[in-house]
């Protein structure tokens, strides 16, 4: 691994060294009004130091978190092939990208699940492609979701969120979970564009359907959502937490 991170960051020196050497590109990007200066600064090494330090943080991150594994289970090796030499590269591709050190994180787990419970590649590879489409609020959206706390009345049984006002005339002892008022530091544009997007994905369930009678339907009533069974597989690769409880659900 530290052989492909080596080759990932030598081929962003040379394409910032290829940028340096093309004198008339420079010219020109330093010429754009307002940003010009910038974009030469970054192009010319200071982007390549960024995605450096995010490649060094992410395996940082991966060495610490098999380093806890291993004090609890032995690690096997598992053995260098095509299938690993693609992924590998996938997932530096996508943490080169990525300003979040949480999103980092998610990666570097998503890794070590590959490790310790080795599945079928094609798997590991599309978790790691939905990985690289959800920011922080997707994730912490589907957090909320999957740990909402059970409703009772017309869903009872069901971890439900909204995105709106409950009805006043539906009552409950445990109403549906309002992302509103958990994330009230985002806005509701950002949060309708998630809802929006997790739906589109298939990790996000509409149950409109099952919540209103078919008169309400005709009604302006607000939508319910459910974690779909696709959104609990892809946060069992990216959660650290009940190590022992999947080893022997592995086993």
């Amino acid at each position: 691994m530290q052989e492909e991170t080596n080759n990932t960051a030598g081929f962003i020196t040379k394409a910032s060294a290829y940028y340096c050497d093309k004198f008339f590109l420079r010219a020109t990007i330093q010429c754009v009004p307002g940003i010009g200066g910038a974009l030469d600064t970054l192009l010319s090494g200071l982007g390549a130091k960024y995605q450096h330090e995010r490649l060094k943080d992410f395996v940082l991150k991966l060495q610490n978190e098999l380093s806890e594994i291993a004090k609890e289970m032995k690690i096997k090796n598992i053995e260098p092939g095509e299938e690993l030499f693609d992924f590998i590269i996938q997932v530096f591709n996508q943490v080169i990208q990525t300003r979040s050190e949480e999103k980092r994180k998610r990666f570097a787990s998503l890794v070590a699940k590959q490790i310790i419970y080795p599945k079928d590649w094609d798997e590991a590879e599309a978790a790691c492609r939905f990985i690289g489409e959800l920011t922080d609020l997707h994730i912490k959206v589907l957090e909320i979701t999957l740990n909402a706390p059970v409703c009772d009345g017309d869903l009872k049984g069901k971890r439900i969120i909204m995105f709106s006002d409950i009805p006043k005339d539906k009552k409950f002892k445990i109403p549906p979970t309002d992302v509103r008022s958990v994330l009230n530091n985002s806005t509701n544009v950002a949060l309708e564009v998630v809802k929006s997007e997790l739906v589109t994905r298939g990790l996000l369930s509409n149950l409109e359907r099952v919540f209103w009678s078919e008169k309400e339907r005709g009604l302006i009533r607000p939508e319910i959502f459910v974690a779909t069974d696709l959104a609990k597989w892809l946060m069992k690769w990216i959660c650290s937490e009940n190590r022992k409880k999947e080893q022997v659900d592995h086993d």
